[in-house]
């Protein structure tokens, strides 16, 4: 068990870290606003899950313009412009 959650503490660490990075090679940072219920949804599928937009809106019964439009305002408040730098910028304390 204490293994197992080093490495999961490394883990976090490297990705604590791809997430200061992005904000240096982006020159955003995270506004500190927290997601909302819905965003959280969405960002949560786009992370665990290789679903398209189109999926995700299938999956919460919401349309893929709604999906774009979560994702755009997460990607604000979490300082970041693509969807491969959500998991490190959540690991990196962004709510």
């Amino acid at each position: 068990m204490t293994e197992t959650r080093s490495l999961q503490d490394l883990i976090d660490e490297h990705l604590s870290a791809l997430a200061g990075l992005y904000q240096l090679v982006d020159g955003r940072k995270p506004t500190g606003e927290p997601l909302t219920e819905r965003e959280l949804k969405v960002v949560t599928l786009a992370v665990a899950t290789p679903l398209s937009n189109k999926e995700i809106g299938r999956k919460l019964f919401i349309s893929v313009d709604t999906v774009k439009t979560h994702l755009a305002s997460a990607f604000r408040k979490l300082g970041i412009t693509r969807r491969h730098q959500l998991a490190p910028a959540l690991a990196g304390g962004a709510s």
